[in-house]
């Protein structure tokens, strides 16, 4: 676990490139306008081709769609001193067309390209195997600053201050796996506050340090992701067999680690400080508590073929001062082919699609009238270990983050009741969609092997158990109860100690 950032470029500079010279065979770009150099027409660009850019700054004339295009096999170095500028016209920097696979961007400086939302400036349309390193992407002011297609690695890099995120997987094509982000700083993306900010003219749930969606085994450790406007880390929808470990991850606007709808992970050793002071502003449910690490309707399935086939395990990372610790929730609602879920679970694609869980589901007035399909046609959030962290909170140092005043601190808002503060959560709601209406809480609870054990917590760390907003005492969540409506929730943290 790291006990300060692994990395600083952002703050402290990367390397110097070790490209003074152009290497042997390469082929020089010029400083200054390069559109009429081979990688800027994309029926000139070569495969297995090294370029190698000038010291000095580099545009490109003809508008928005002009862009540096790689073939497969293709590299791209800096000189100490190359700057690749979009000017704010161009989209892209270097892109793939859909077919080029191998490519390495290293030792750049990048910035000011339009990319949109959900498209990168590095790497769009890329298919496979790239590996951008080294280099500060920066400055872009709408889109992400790097996709990262299968197979591909983004190592040693600053991704600074871009307009939606540092990373993604989300543009061209879907599907991706073994993707690996490490040893990077990605500081300060959505930079100007275009997306799910108070205000924000996108609420889209599109924004921050960088986002995961449909990839299979990501790699993500090493880290330095911090003062980001959203998420730090945001792996969403059919995801599988993440490794999240080594990161240190602060003063994130929204929550330092979110699993959502997905799938075998080890979220381990990692240092987490100062997340989610920003999005307990606008938290638009006053009892849902804005954590830490967040795992929602998410967990550990043998079915799903990826690594850590049947586990989900927290462990051994360390939180502090924070707006909330680790919160395992499960939607009861969030059913595939039902409400706004336009996708479906991974446990068996070829039987549970969006047309047959829908068509079986309807049909059904009560699960037990249709047991497989209740099953496999709800994200669940089973199987999930949480063990060995470290939880401390001290509210009177954390800042006064609501809007209406000082009443409002951290010190005072479990007493007045505004906001949820540093809280621990396993907890479902009473849902209602039929026929999934109230049997969520007690199959969530007992029966879903969800379990909190040796873990430590100093300051006044509280517990939310069972039903949404039902706030309990230690005593209660590490003994067990018995909830008013007649559930039982199971004991949790074995072996943990607890000082408030």
């Amino acid at each position: 676990m790291p006990t300060s950032p692994p990395v600083t470029w952002c703050e402290t500079g990367l390397p110097v490139s070790p490209y003074t010279s152009a290497p042997s065979g390469a082929v020089i770009i010029p400083a200054g306008d390069d559109s009429n150099t081979p990688p800027a027409q994309s029926y000139t660009v070569q495969p297995y081709t090294t370029y190698w850019f000038a010291p000095g700054v580099h545009i490109l004339s003809g508008g928005e769609y002009a862009q540096f295009a790689a073939a497969t096999g293709d590299t791209f170095v800096g000189a100490p001193g190359a700057i690749l500028d979009g000017q704010d016209v161009n989209d892209f920097a270097i892109s793939g067309s859909g077919t080029s696979t191998n490519v390495t961007v290293e030792d750049l400086t990048i910035e000011y390209y339009t990319a949109s939302g959900d498209e990168a400036v590095v790497g769009q349309d890329g298919t496979s195997g790239w590996t951008v390193e080294d280099s500060l992407i920066q400055d872009n002011p709408y889109g992400a600053g790097v996709e990262i297609p299968s197979n591909s690695t983004v190592t040693d890099n600053c991704l600074y201050n871009n307009g939606q995120y540092g990373y993604t997987d989300e543009g061209y094509p879907n599907g991706e796996t073994n993707v690996t982000l490490t040893n990077n700083d990605v500081a300060h993306n959505n930079a100007a506050g275009y997306y799910d900010l108070p205000g924000s003219t996108v609420q889209c749930g599109c924004s921050g340090g960088g986002k995961f969606w449909d990839t299979i085994n990501g790699t993500v450790t090493g880290n330095y992701i911090h003062n980001n406007l959203g998420i730090g880390v945001w792996v969403d929808t059919n995801n599988a067999g993440f490794n999240i470990s080594g990161n240190y991850i602060a003063d994130n606007w929204g929550e330092a680690i979110a699993y959502e709808l997905s799938y075998n992970a080890q979220i381990e050793n990692n240092t987490l400080i100062g997340n989610d002071w920003g999005d307990v502003q606008t938290n638009a449910s006053p009892s849902f508590p804005s954590p830490t690490i967040y795992i929602s309707n998410s967990g550990g399935d043998s079915r799903v073929a990826s690594n850590y086939p049947g586990e989900l395990l927290i462990s051994g990372n360390n939180l502090s001062q924070n707006w909330g610790g680790i919160v395992l929730y499960q939607d009861a609602n969030r059913i595939c082919g039902f409400s706004a879920d336009g996708t479906c679970t991974l446990v068996n694609p070829s039987v549970y699609t969006l047309s047959s869980c829908k068509a079986n589901l309807n049909a059904a007035s009560s699960p037990s009238q249709n047991p497989d399909y209740y099953d496999n046609c709800q994200w669940k959030t089973q199987n999930v270990t949480v063990t060995g962290n470290t939880v401390s909170l001290n509210p009177n140092t954390l800042p006064d983050v609501m809007s209406s005043g000082a009443a409002d601190t951290c010190a005072s808002a479990n007493a007045n009741g505004n906001t949820l503060c540093g809280m621990m959560g396993l907890f479902s709601y009473y849902g209602s969609t039929a026929p999934f209406i109230g049997t969520v809480q007690d199959t969530a609870m007992q029966t879903q092997n969800d379990i909190f054990s040796d873990n430590t917590y100093t300051g006044p760390v509280g517990f939310v158990g069972f039903n949404q907003g039902n706030v309990v005492s230690w005593s209660q969540w590490s003994n067990g109860f018995t909830y008013s409506g007649g559930g039982t929730f199971h004991a949790q943290d074995a072996g943990s100690t607890y000082a408030g």
